[in-house]
């Protein structure tokens, strides 16, 4: 019995050295998680980035739920270039049940520009806006993408709205002048396509009064050769009829027919009587 209570009493004492060893290594996890955080975010604040890569890294391991750590290691990566690992941890984070998506697109969309996607940053710029309408930093930056593709329209829509929620941003000047030199743009585009428009009339006008005077030309071309041609031939049968006249005609009247040897002159009679 002795030695019995001996081996439950070693057993209870290893359980609750086992707990003991359970919690303290839980808490240097997790005391080693939130340093790692820490250290992540502070080389993150003095801009530090490549140094905050890996702890930021490491903090989201341990806690992959974490929008905002999230976001520090999104930026991070965008710091550093690596736009499509960026991308990734954006729309990972996007799939949070606590993600700001009006951040998590506005992010999304100024990596897919650094990575050369003008297409999908206006998109994601588009889409943080539906989802924030008072983003004011999402219509500066897609009003000045619309502008690298020409879409002057939009991009003045955008820089009004910037404006609207931004009245006293520092860029005000800057934002008015581009309106007027996208306004100004227009203008010269318009009165450029009015010109080439006038231009492309006219050259189809001359081209139609072109065409109309080579046919012209060639009507009276062809008539004058008609009319040639029927005084030829009206000349060459007054040719035949005036040598069928000089021939006697189609009548037979002319010139007796004279056996060979014929004198040109008739033989006077006295001149053959014999004398007796």
């Amino acid at each position: 019995m002795t030695r019995l209570r001996t081996k439950e009493h070693h057993a209870v004492r290893l359980l609750h050295v086992l707990a003991v060893l359970l919690c303290v290594c839980g808490g240097v996890g997790m005391l080693h998680a939130e340093n790692a955080r820490a250290r992540g975010e502070q080389l993150f604040l003095e801009d530090d980035p490549a140094g905050a890569r890996g702890y930021l890294e490491q903090a989201l391991q341990e806690n992959p739920q974490d929008f905002r750590l999230r976001m520090y290691l999104a930026v991070v990566l965008e710091q550093l270039a690596d736009y499509d690992a960026a991308i990734d941890v954006l729309l990972d984070a996007s799939q949070l049940p606590d993600a700001d998506l009006g951040v998590v697109y506005f992010n999304l969309a100024n990596s897919h520009f650094r990575n050369g996607d003008t297409e999908k940053a206006e998109q994601y710029y588009s889409q943080a806006v539906e989802e924030d309408s008072q983003f004011a930093d999402a219509y500066l930056n897609r009003a000045n993408l619309r502008v690298r593709g020409s879409e002057y329209d939009g991009a003045i829509s955008d820089y009004r709205s910037y404006l609207r929620l931004e009245p006293e941003s520092s860029q005000r000047r800057d934002v008015e002048r581009m309106i007027a030199l996208l306004q100004d743009t227009q203008e010269a585009e318009r009165r450029q396509a009015a010109e080439e428009r006038r231009r492309a009339e006219e050259l189809a006008r001359q081209e139609r009064e072109a065409e109309a005077s080579r046919v012209a030309e060639e009507r009276r071309q062809a008539e004058v050769a008609e009319r040639e041609a029927r005084e030829a031939e009206e000349r060459r049968r007054a040719l035949l009829d005036s040598v069928l006249d000089s021939l006697g005609g189609a009548t037979g009247e002319g010139r007796s027919v004279r056996a060979p040897g014929e004198d040109l002159e008739d033989i006077d009679d006295d001149f053959l009587d014999i004398a007796d």
